[in-house]
């Protein structure tokens, strides 16, 4: 019986640093054993964390895979929210390593949504979903990342830097919060506020606007104080935030021309209580003369929580 071929995989994003090892069972399906996750600002750099990470291991393999929160050019990553450079030549040669590939974060997670099971996802929007037009695979996290799945045999996964499109508003007091923040930032970006720190700025924003005390100060007590009180400044930001994720998302899909959309990243994860009660579902439906497009396109959301990191395992291991 051959070995079994082992890679280490990561994905590293602007918070957090998840690695693990990933092999294929005896049925080819990917298995991921010894997940660990870092905080990224306990390191001064992307080797510094995956060392942390190999000094649990009992056994170096000589394949890696990551993920990283940025453009890659040539065989570089420089990741966009969070002072790292990382080359897959360096970590070769840095870690003696055969074989390094490194992908765009949200390039992995549409990989990875190419090989995860129906049961890995929960209905957003229902829908038909069509094989031949592509797949937009979209989600907010420290940053909003955006990738595609074209159509074919092995799909081909476009990454993109969507997320730093310009913020588009779709109601009044969308239109305030773009005020409010193009008076403090140079460039508004859809990431401005459809992100983590967007959530905040959201808040923030909003507390300004109606001339009341700031009491949260990250975006998880923004979250807490939504869940806990459906009254409160927190809780329209949360549903604001979830008006906005449906417009991005529909401008995303039509972008691509896609026939579904899937919705990825954590925070996309924390504000799925609110979508219901948020005008979601009018925000990507009703879009005037692309409406019809939209009207049957269904909206999925990932639940797994390592989506990128079965993407990056299946890039290496095939």
């Amino acid at each position: 019986m051959s070995p079994t071929v082992k890679a280490v995989v990561g994905d590293v994003g602007g918070t957090n640093a998840r690695f693990a090892v990933a092999d294929r069972s005896e049925a080819g399906a990917l298995v991921l054993h010894h997940p660990q996750q870092f905080a990224v600002s306990a390191f001064g750099s992307f080797e510094e964390a995956l060392r942390a990470y190999i000094t649990t291991l009992d056994d170096m393999p000589d394949l890696a895979a990551f993920a990283l929160a940025g453009p890659k050019r040539g065989d570089t990553v420089r990741m966009t929210n969070v002072d790292w450079s990382v080359s897959e030549r360096g970590l070769e040669k840095a870690f003696g390593l055969s074989q390094v590939q490194l992908v765009n974060d949200f390039g992995a997670m549409a990989r990875g949504v190419t090989v995860m099971s129906d049961e890995s996802f929960g209905t957003v929007l229902p829908g038909t979903f069509d094989p031949s037009k592509p797949i937009a695979v979209l989600g907010p996290g420290t940053g909003l990342g955006v990738a595609g799945i074209l159509p074919g045999q092995p799909p081909t996964i476009l990454s993109t830097e969507g997320g730093h499109t310009g913020f588009s508003p779709a109601s009044a007091l969308e239109d305030e919060l773009l005020a409010f923040w193009r008076a403090r930032i140079p460039f508004v970006s859809a990431e401005t506020l459809i992100s983590g720190p967007g959530l905040f700025r959201i808040y923030a924003a909003l507390c300004e606007i109606e001339g009341v005390s700031k009491r949260q100060k990250t975006e998880a007590e923004v979250v807490a104080a939504a869940q806990a009180d459906a009254s409160s400044v927190s809780r329209r930001a949360a549903v604001a935030f979830c008006a906005m994720l449906g417009t991005f998302a529909a401008n995303t899909c039509l972008t691509l021309g896609a026939g579904s959309v899937v919705l990825a990243g954590g925070v996309t994860r924390h504000v799925a209580p609110f979508m219901a009660e948020s005008p979601f579902a009018t925000r990507f439906r009703e879009r005037g003369e692309s409406s019809a497009y939209l009207a049957d396109v269904p909206v999925r959301r990932i639940r797994a929580r390592f989506a990128p990191l079965y993407g990056a395992a299946a890039m290496v291991l095939g």
